[in-house]
């Protein structure tokens, strides 16, 4: 049952085309070449890696890490990152695992550690005993608790401080989104610097808010849109083009699907001056 265990839990990816990695129960000793690339647009489990030798790059939204012997990284799940290698690869450990950390399953970014002397040590004696070979099935499983343990133990005052939760990302979402009505956007290109996959991003906000993403943006492209009807010195053709619609025919069948009414009936209900035709 151990290694079933494993199987489900290390990437379907690194199992096909890494046949180099050797797996054990809870532990995955990386041994990836130079050219490695691995994209997750929407992870589906949490893992640990630390580099023991070579060069392992991580790149979120426009941001790349560097990450040298003796860095550690946590990919949470739901987040969108690569990770690749240049001229060298790298080697290490990596620790895929269901996270019991309550607190950090919403956590939307990789976390970063920078070399810690103490946990390098730690995952260098794992090593160094799982590659004597033999039966070491109940070596690793504690092994790798043992170390998940030691890693959140440096990592959680840094995660707990700077990176932001899923809730967080949710809410400058909504703020970026409700400040965009004058724009025509694409929903998913302006979403792709949030580090969480656009899938997960989009069910979340449904969730929390009760509305679609692009229902969100359009709903508050109407309220700005009622708002600069009541000024009866503004054309609706005018309106809908400033509002970033395609034509005005396009602008009142969007309004009429949020406001139940067409944008003439909604300038009726306002007197501010005379209307323009």
């Amino acid at each position: 049952m151990a290694s079933i265990f494993l199987t489900m839990n290390v990437h379907k990816n690194d199992l096909r085309r890494l046949p180099e990695t050797a797996q054990f129960p809870h532990l995955v000793l990386k041994n990836l070449p130079p050219g490695y690339k691995f994209q997750a647009t929407d992870y589906s489990f949490s893992q640990i890696i630390h580099i023991q030798s070579g060069r392992l790059f991580l790149k979120e939204g426009a941001v790349i890490q560097k990450l040298e012997p003796g860095w550690t990284i946590i990919l949470f799940p739901h987040t969108a990152f690569q990770l690749f290698c240049r001229d060298i690869g790298y080697t290490g450990i990596g620790i895929p695992y269901a996270s019991g950390q309550a607190e950090l399953n919403e956590r939307s970014r990789t976390a970063v550690i920078s070399p810690d002397e103490l946990l390098s040590d730690l995952f260098k004696m794992v090593s160094d005993e799982v590659h004597k070979g033999g039966n070491r099935t109940d070596l690793t499983i504690a092994a790798a608790h043992f170390l998940e343990a030691a890693v959140y133990t440096r990592a959680l005052p840094a995660l707990q401080t700077t990176l932001p939760t899923l809730s967080q990302w949710l809410e400058r979402t909504r703020e970026m989104l409700a400040k965009s009505t004058y724009e025509k956007f694409n929903l998913r290109e302006r979403l792709s610097a949030t580090p969480i996959s656009y899938a997960h991003l989009s069910r979340s906000f449904r969730a929390r808010n009760g509305i679609t993403l692009k229902r969100f943006v359009l709903r508050e492209k109407i309220r700005q849109a009622q708002a600069m009807l009541a000024d009866r010195q503004m054309r609706v053709t005018d309106i809908a083009y400033e509002l970033g619609f395609s034509s005005s025919q396009h602008f009142a069948t969007c309004f009429r699907a949020i406001a139940k009414v067409t944008p003439s009936d909604w300038r009726k209900r306002s007197s501010v001056g005379p209307a323009r035709s």
